[in-house]
């Protein structure tokens, strides 16, 4: 069984979309389990995402207290039962083909965990502007030299893993933040685990995206959460 886990933080604009796209996505991928991980919405993501679970028996509700982007995939990833782990963003920003080819890869690779890989290729990032390019790069470098991980792409918010491996790191990680990707790929490179990537392109409109990520600071406080670990 492959399980599709979501985090969630007042979404409620955008998830009647999400959840319509899911639905379609699982049925065609064989998803077995749909976990919305609810990070103490304030708005109405939690009452849209009871009535679509009455709708549709995959569907799985997690009502967790505000932590952090990294409690909630944590959260969800933990109650997951699926021989097969999926991951991703609540606004779907790498599409459901994107979706689908990463998990053919990780089939057919052999890898424990397979993340999605951004490159600096106009094609790859033909969504973000120059600035967000250089800033996503630079970023990824320092955290590279800081970890000494040898993953290209830390941050990508889709990654899928095998089942066990899923569990077994999550349940060893403390991060709630947004530097919880770099915690989980540092353990499991220190457990030589087998990492593989899988080449993703941003879409067109990702810039235009409401981002909450606040890039100053969310930068400074991901490299204090990477000095504590």
């Amino acid at each position: 069984m492959i399980s599709l886990v979501i985090p969630v933080y007042n979404e409620e604009r955008i998830l009647p979309d999400t959840i319509a796209a899911l639905s379609g996505f699982c049925t065609r991928e064989g998803v077995g389990e749909l976990i919305f991980s609810d990070d103490g919405s304030s708005d109405g993501s939690a009452a849209l995402l009871e009535e679509a679970r009455r709708r549709d028996g995959r569907i799985r509700l997690l009502r967790n207290p505000h932590r952090g982007k990294g409690g909630a995939v944590r959260a969800g990833v933990l109650a997951s039962r699926g021989e097969t782990v999926l991951f991703t963003d609540c606004d779907l920003a790498y599409g459901a083909d994107q979706m689908a080819g990463l998990l053919r890869a990780h089939r057919e690779g052999g890898a424990d965990i397979t993340v999605a890989t951004r490159t600096l290729g106009e094609e790859s990032y033909g969504g973000y502007s120059a600035l967000r390019r250089w800033g996503s790069e630079a970023m990824r470098r320092l955290i590279r030299l800081r970890t000494g991980l040898r993953v290209r792409d830390i941050q990508a918010g889709l990654k899928c893993f095998n089942g066990e491996a899923a569990r077994t790191l999550f349940a060893r990680c403390r991060c709630d933040g947004f530097a919880f990707d770099t915690e989980v790929l540092l353990l499991a490179q220190r457990e030589g685990r087998v990492i593989g990537e899988f080449p993703v392109k941003m879409p067109p409109q990702a810039e235009q995206r409401e981002s909450r990520v606040r890039p100053v600071r969310d930068a400074l406080k991901m490299l204090w959460e990477i000095g504590r670990m």
